[in-house]
């Protein structure tokens, strides 16, 4: 006999021999199951306790990452679960990483039923030989149940390891009872297992660890690559190819040759694989978002709806209404207006008008610096913008801007028994004179803006801006409609875009949809539109404020290719602290705020001192401009009401609980300077007529004369005033009267 052949003989008869023991064992561990799971079911019947069953206990939710879409589908972030986990299905996961892990963790799945009898005497005789416990025999539907079912974690050891093997192989039979065959059972453990398992450096599941050390999708793992990752789970931190990378590629090639001998690989497969460095690429998929305050505004919006738990472990998708195309603009607008160190912060908001979804919410804001979203959370004073609360209120009460006078002169009011007197000053101490609503609109007078407001009330005010979209709480100040009160820029654009829209509210939304982690839609919480203004007061306030953009206030905005597709109104605080702009297209309504986050007087910025037709007015048409050529053309509402106006007069400085000082009106004033004027001039030409008379004689003294009685009339406040001139001598002109309020009456009287 040759000694080749005896070799042969020799290694077929230690295989045989070797079998002999796997099957010797493997009954060995067959009994020792048996043994196991025995006992243990005879402790729980000796407790009281139900036999074990998938059907009766219930899993653990596995927690994963939602992720976060912009409303064109790109991908803007994701919300990290407390286990940072993005599960996928089988064929997401390419076809290395599960050929990989079944070769190094469970070479027969596919052969056993839950419990790997073979496995667990291999691992019993290689534990022995080592002296110390080198391998496991626990399978990967056992690791599945431990992880799915943790009550039974907690349990004593021979309990625990009773009740795993048990339900390992009841859930692979009700798994392949429900899905119809025991190869998409075993599929769907495997799957199960790779969306479960810890790879180290907080990625559990396949998913979140190839973005984690790859940068990319499981499904584009080479064969090295998936290597790595399926030798992780056993020692993460050993392995971890960050902190250890030789260790790591030691383990990586023995998975590689697990690999090869399961003929899951070719040799030469095996070969270029092995001889690979490992190349890692750290990912920041999980750390990184795009537009990052609206990213998080996002967030706290589906917290609020669907609870922490489900947005932070639930796996939802959620498409945005954010357009990325006009949030650039919208932050560009910003950058190119304000564009030197130590400018001021700016905020926008942009609304689509008709649905009310938020296109764009920009900041000049770093959010590496703060995290505090001045679009959605800075409240400021929101100067003359909120002139429209007021004309908001007159109009719903059906009283007409353009047949309702008031007189713009400076005025003193306080409540009777007060020591406190409120004075309001239009911006730049001009005063008007007798001026429609809509006049006092355009010019933003706040005197005429304060009698409305002490005509209406401040509490019809608050509701009506309550009503159309404002959310904070207002105090009912006299000064309300100046702008005394702190809003929002996203409160004040949703007040803007309930006029745009007809008089229909709609509050914002930031979500357009969302998805569960099996794809199936979650309902969204309903925004129900609800009407506030009828569609003709709408379109009333609009051409006012339409106005405004031609020869008003808001001529900085104005966007001459619209024509009467626009309407916005300025605001300005007294101090100079906060500037605004807010306009209104059929397609879009938006808001700018401008300040220093602490409130500092902005009396010079690039030269110039700030106020709401300056910068903000810029950075609204510097949006627009370019916006209103992305989106989609839409007219003005259709106006199908008629208007109805009432009868309104103005009562507030009658009110008795009222002290009033009304300064003269200037119309008034100046028909007085006349008078006074032309009454000098007769003199001064009487004068001169006697003086061409010369007297041979001085001219005895005449008697005094009686004189005419003279009358004038004059308008103070709202009351009619008569006044009777004096008993005059020669030219002198006779007294004032006292008018309603404290004005004066009418103008001096004629000469007696």
């Amino acid at each position: 006999m040759s000694r080749a052949l005896r070799q042969r003989r020799q290694r077929r008869r230690r295989l045989n021999a070797r079998r002999r023991t796997m099957v010797a064992m493997a009954g060995v561990g067959a009994a020792v199951f048996v043994f196991l799971a025995g006992y243990g079911l005879y402790l729980y019947i000796l407790n009281g306790d139900e036999i074990p069953s998938t059907r009766t206990i219930k899993p653990e939710r596995i927690g994963q990452n939602s992720i976060i879409y912009a409303a064109d589908g790109s991908r803007m972030g994701v919300i990290r679960s407390d286990q940072n986990r993005s599960v996928i299905n089988l064929r997401q996961m390419g076809p290395w990483v599960p050929k990989a892990i079944v070769s190094i963790e469970d070479r027969r799945f596919y052969n056993h039923t839950g419990v790997d009898y073979e496995g667990i005497a291999r691992a019993a005789v290689k534990n022995a030989e080592a002296g110390a416990a080198v391998e496991g025999g626990s399978t990967i539907t056992q690791q599945v149940v431990r992880n799915l079912y943790r009550e039974i974690s907690t349990e004593k050891t021979i309990r625990r390891k009773a009740k795993e093997a048990w339900l390992a192989n009841d859930l692979e039979r009700t798994m392949a009872k429900s899905l119809g065959s025991e190869r998409k059972a075993k599929d769907w453990v495997l799957q199960t297992y790779l969306n479960l398992v810890f790879f180290g450096n907080n990625a559990y599941g396949v998913e979140a660890a190839s973005q984690t050390y790859f940068s990319k999708h499981a499904s584009e793992l080479k064969i090295q690559e998936a290597a790595m990752l399926a030798g992780l789970p056993q020692l993460p931190s050993r392995y971890d190819p960050f902190k250890n990378p030789q260790a790591a590629k030691a383990r990586r090639d023995k998975v590689l040759a697990a690999m090869y001998r399961d003929k899951s690989i070719t040799q030469d497969q095996y070969e270029h694989a092995r001889s690979a460095p490992i190349r890692l690429k750290a990912g920041r998929i999980y750390q990184e978002h795009r537009l990052p305050y609206f990213f998080d505004y996002v967030q706290d919006q589906l917290i609020k709806q669907y609870g922490a738990v489900a947005v932070r472990q639930g796996g939802l998708r959620i498409k945005t209404t954010i357009s990325p195309r006009l949030q650039r603009l919208a932050e560009n607008s910003i950058k190119d207006t304000l564009n030197l160190p130590g400018d001021p912060s700016a905020a926008m908001v942009v609304l689509n008008t008709r649905t009310g979804e938020i296109k764009a919410m920009a900041s000049s804001e770093d959010y590496t610096r703060t995290q505090f979203n001045r679009a959605a959370q800075a409240k400021r004073q929101p100067g003359s913008t909120a002139k429209i609360w007021v004309l908001a209120a007159f109009v719903k009460n059906q009283i007409n801007p353009d047949s309702t006078s008031y007189v713009s002169r400076p005025i003193k009011v306080r409540y009777r028994g007060s020591t406190e007197w409120w004075a309001p000053k239009t911006y730049d101490n001009s005063y008007r004179g007798s001026t429609s609503i809509r006049g006092a609109t355009v010019a933003s007078d706040n005197s005429v803006y304060a009698q409305m407001t002490l005509d209406i009330s401040p509490e019809e005010v608050s509701k009506t801006a309550h009503q159309m979209g404002i959310t904070s709480p207002l105090e009912n100040v006299w000064s309300i409609g100046l702008g005394s009160q702190v809003v929002t820029p996203l409160e004040q654009t949703n007040f803007y875009s309930t006029i745009a829209r007809g008089g229909t509210r709609l509050d914002p939304t930031g979500i357009a949809q969302v998805k569960g982690p099996s794809n199936t839609p979650i309902p969204l919480p309903r925004r129900k539109p609800k009407r506030v203004l009828a569609d003709w007061q709408a379109w009333k306030i609009i051409d006012i404020l339409h106005d405004n953009m031609t020869g008003g206030t808001g001529t900085g905005a104005y966007i001459s290719a619209e024509g009467e597709g626009q309407a916005g109104k300025t605001g300005t605080t007294d101090d100079h602290k906060d500037a605004w702009f807010c306009g209104m297209t059929p397609e879009l309504t938006s808001c700018v705020w401008m300040g220093f986050n602490t409130p500092t007087p902005m009396y010079s910025v690039h030269g110039i001192s700030v106020a709401g037709g300056t910068f903000p007015a810029t950075m609204w048409r510097r949006f627009m401009e370019p916006a209103l050529q992305i989106v989609n053309d839409r007219p003005w509402f259709d106006v199908l009401g008629l208007e109805e106006w009432l009868p309104f007069t103005s009562t507030w400085a009658h009110n008795p609980a009222f002290e009033t000082i009304l300064g003269v009106d200037p119309a008034v004033a100046k028909a007085a300077e006349e008078a006074k004027k032309k009454a000098e001039e007769a003199k001064k030409k009487k004068d001169a007529a006697q003086g061409a008379v010369t007297p041979t004689a001085p001219a005895p003294t005449p008697p005094p004369s009686t004189g005419g009685t003279g009358g004038g009339t004059g308008t103070g406040g709202t009351g009619t005033g008569t006044g009777t001139g004096g008993t005059g001598g020669g030219t002198t002109p006779g007294g004032t009267g006292t008018g309603g309020g404290t004005t004066p009456g009418g103008t001096p009287g004629p000469t007696g």
